[in-house]
């Protein structure tokens, strides 16, 4: 693609303006004007070659206002994205329509970390040991056939996302490529067939480079460290999506960890089992094994009630001096090692591998052994539900935004372009530049205008619920549940309940899901699955409801009817008891004034809190025709003074309520939800239990459930029919006896047959009694809830 650095607004405008060709791809394109500012900022920043902050609110299409002008600017970019949800939208769905769009050929290349590609050298190893295994001769695992398949097409790159079959994460291990499993050119492979040098010839020539934050900040740092371009190369513009992540992502990237398993993994890693073996004894295998793990549980006993370690660790810096011994010991054992293989070329590259990856593990626990002001140590329990217990010991540093702007932003031959939806707190990019090293940079930062009609289609709602306070959550979570319950009565399920700990979301969970507190819509909790399959499982499920932790608060995006209402338990402050918050915020305390938490709270931890709360927010409206309902249960959202500057400073312009009429009111006007009563009929799946209904006067949201008297009918058929008829007779009842008619009302009905299906086949009599209630109401709606996890339509509709 030929360079021009001197992209134009007119440029632009033929692509994203008026009778542009986006305009003429799609015939009810709207022009957006935010988007068309946007586009202008990035192409003003890459002619100038200067950096840039934008911040682009859900909906104003930013992933097109950035990739037009770089694209066109004839520059090598490289867009880095924090999930992979983005990452997939560029690749499958933006990128394509560009290319068919502009008049310009460019190449492009996903670049991902190594530990996605089949290593051939590995795999070889791994498939010669796994056909020798008689459980795998009995039961063959269909992935390995179809590796062994892919390895002989052209077309295949590797990466073992686009495999049909699911890769088991033991074998994945053991045939993916590590940095410290690699023999670099030593490997017969490394000129002709290795997967991860081949991606990284093709980003090195690529116009366009997708990646995510980790590796492209590590790419940097390694890249630093050797003096030239290692993984990625030097482009001469950086898109930073999703750049709220910068930090955090940063945090882990200059972070090193020390786990009570990992020497033991690192022996029993088929990569390097045969060094070990051959200068080691087993029995010396085992006790360096139990010796690590005795370490490493001794010394996360020493830390304090958070969870810290301070002070000096000696018996770490001892370790790791008798591990640099054992690796002198070993490397003499390097020439009587050789003698014992035939390949001796290709051990002598994996002992040497070995011998380094156990000088990592020694320099890791060099580096824990250390106090530094600079750094945090901390013991976290990974891993819970495995049988072997794993402590890991985390050094972190406590502000590596210096870090972070040396690397990427301290570059005058370099465009760095940072956007995302969520980069503001009050109105101002103070927090975020702190956070990323740019205080002191001056770079330009713009805020584009919200592009949806938040106004018309969104409404905030804050119930009147009692206040969270730690010492008694039980009985909040109980208020939880109650509310939640109500609110789904009003929109019909189709909720997302966002829970910033799991000890909210199991309570609540488990109040919804059992006993008469049971809410008849189809409800999972994140522990019930994957991400990727719970988001499926809802888009598949009619009236579903969904409830989660903090990885579902971003990164999920589900547009149109199937989700009208999201709930978040709490304003998502940063957790007390996580030890890098806590240390950070101490540490800027000292750094500002001995004493003065008021600043602390302001400057980093409210905004904290913000960043996450319009990221909740924003799951909702995804798209310009979406509705619904923003709920947050936290009292403090409307009581406190900082909750009511977030409300209105940070939050979309949603009109506020804390009355669950006018969310009803709502729900009618925007959806022509037509009913003044629900009826929930909830049927016993066994002759044991009693049937129930939950009648629920839906303008307040105020039920009553009640148990029903009609036996358990055996023939499926007329079970459902005979509990409703039930139901109906009792909801008319309880209408007449306050000198009312029911012919004044409307009525919904939630269960899990049609009326078709429920009128179908009856007896005579049971078919004319069931006709006969049904035609007693003004109006009938009817929910039929599809009790099954496949793909089905809600049938919802006038009898």
């Amino acid at each position: 693609m030929a360079n021009d650095p001197s992209v134009t607004q007119r440029d632009i405008e033929k692509i994203l303006g008026p009778n542009g060709a986006l305009s003429r791809m799609m015939p009810h394109y709207e022009v957006r004007l935010p988007q068309l500012e946007m586009a202008s900022r990035v192409r003003e920043a890459i002619n100038s070659r200067e950096s840039v902050v934008i911040e682009a609110p859900t909906g104003i299409g930013k992933s097109f206002a950035y990739l037009v002008p770089a694209i066109l600017s004839g520059k090598q970019v490289i867009v880095s994205t924090g999930y992979k949800t983005l990452q997939n939208q560029l690749i499958e769905k933006d990128i394509p329509a560009l290319q068919d769009l502009l008049d310009c050929n460019f190449t492009v290349e996903v670049a991902k970390g190594r530990n996605n590609y089949i290593c051939h050298h590995k795999w070889f190893r791994y498939q010669q040991e796994f056909a020798s295994i008689p459980e795998a001769q009995q039961s063959p695992l269909p992935v390995m056939d179809e590796i062994q398949l892919n390895l002989k097409d052209e077309s295949f790159q590797g990466d073992v996302e686009f495999l049909s079959h699911a890769l088991p994460s033991r074998i994945r291990s053991e045939v993916v490529s590590f940095p410290d499993d690699c023999l670099q050119h030593r490997c017969r492979f490394a000129g002709t067939d290795c997967y991860v040098n081949a991606m990284r010839a093709r980003a090195f020539e690529a116009d366009l480079i997708i990646t995510n934050h980790y590796l492209l900040l590590h790419a940097l740092l390694v890249s630093r460290e050797m003096g030239e371009a290692m993984f990625l190369p030097y482009p001469d513009v950086y898109v930073i999506d999703e750049a709220h992540h910068l930090e955090p992502v940063a945090t882990n990237v200059f972070s090193v960890e020390v786990t009570s398993q990992s020497l033991g993994a690192l022996f029993g890693r088929d990569m390097f089992r045969r060094v070990f073996e051959l200068v080691l004894p087993g029995e010396e295998i085992r006790r360096l094994r139990e010796r690590h793990q005795g370490i490493v549980a001794a010394v996360s006993e020493r830390a304090d009630q958070d969870q810290v370690m301070v002070g000096d660790l000696e018996v770490m810096s001892s370790w790791a001096a008798e591990m640099e011994e054992i690796i002198n010991t070993m490397d003499s054992s390097r020439d009587a090692a050789l003698q014992q293989v035939t390949d001796p070329e290709e051990f002598e590259a994996e002992f040497e591998l070995a011998m380094g990856a156990l000088k990592k593990q020694a320099d890791n626990i060099q580096a824990m052994a250390h106090d530094d002001p600079a750094y945090i140590r901390f013991v976290e329990e990974a891993d819970r539900r495995s049988r072997q217990r794993n402590i890991v010991l985390k050094r972190a540093p406590l502000l590596p935004e210096e870090e972070l702007r040396s690397l990427l932003f301290d570059s005058e031959e370099r465009t760095v372009i940072c956007t995302g939806a969520t980069l503001t707190t009050n109105g101002s990019f103070t927090h975020f530049q702190r956070q990323c090293g740019l205080s002191s940079n001056n770079l330009p930062a713009h805020r584009m205008d919200y592009i949806f009609d938040y106004e018309s289609n969104a409404l905030l709602y804050q119930p009147p619920i009692q206040d969270y306070h730690w010492q008694n959550t039980a009985d909040y979570y109980e208020a939880v549940a109650e509310e939640i319950r109500n609110l789904l009565e009003v929109t019909r399920g189709r909720t997302l309940c966002l829970f910033t700990n799991w000890n909210g979301l199991d309570r609540v969970t488990s109040i919804l899901q059992s006993g008469d507190r049971k809410v008849i819509w189809p409800l999972r909790s994140q522990r019930e699955g994957t991400k990727r399959e719970l988001v499926q499982w809802y888009m598949n499920t009619p009236h579903s409801v969904l409830c989660a932790t903090r990885s579902f608060w971003e990164g999920v995006d589900i547009p149109g009817d199937k989700l009208v209402s999201v709930v978040l338990d709490k304003l998502p402050f940063p957790n007390p008891r996580d030890p890098i918050h806590r240390h950070r915020q101490a540490l800027l305390q000292e750094l500002h004034g001995e004493g003065d938490q008021w600043w602390t709270f302001r400057e980093y931890t409210l905004p904290h809190m913000s960043l996450a709360l319009k990221q909740g927010f924003g799951r909702l409206l995804r798209r310009a025709s979406d509705r619904g309902v923003v709920t947050i249960l936290d009292t403090r959202l409307a009581t406190k003074s900082y909750g009511q500057e977030v409300r209105q400073a940070d939050l979309p312009p949603a009109p506020f309520t804390r009355r669950i009429g006018d969310v009803h009111a709502f729900f009618e006007k925007a959806f022509q939800y037509c009913a003044d009563y629900g009826l929930n009929l909830f049927t016993p799946d066994g002759p044991g239990k009693r049937a129930a209904v939950e009648f629920t006067v839906l303008r307040d949201a105020k039920s009553a459930r009640i148990e029903l008297a009609s036996p358990y009918v055996d023939d499926p058929g007329q079970r459902e029919a005979v509990f409703l008829t039930e139901a109906l007779e009792l909801l008319r009842d309880r209408i007449e006896n306050r000198g009312r008619s029911s012919r004044e009302f409307r009525l919904e009905i939630r269960c899990r047959h049609s009326q078709n299906q429920l009128l179908s086949r009856q007896p005579e009599a049971l078919h004319r009694r069931l006709t006969d209630e049904l035609a007693a109401w003004a109006a009938v709606q009817w929910i039929e809830l599809i009790a099954t996890d496949q793909p089905a339509a809600a049938s919802v509709g006038q009898p």
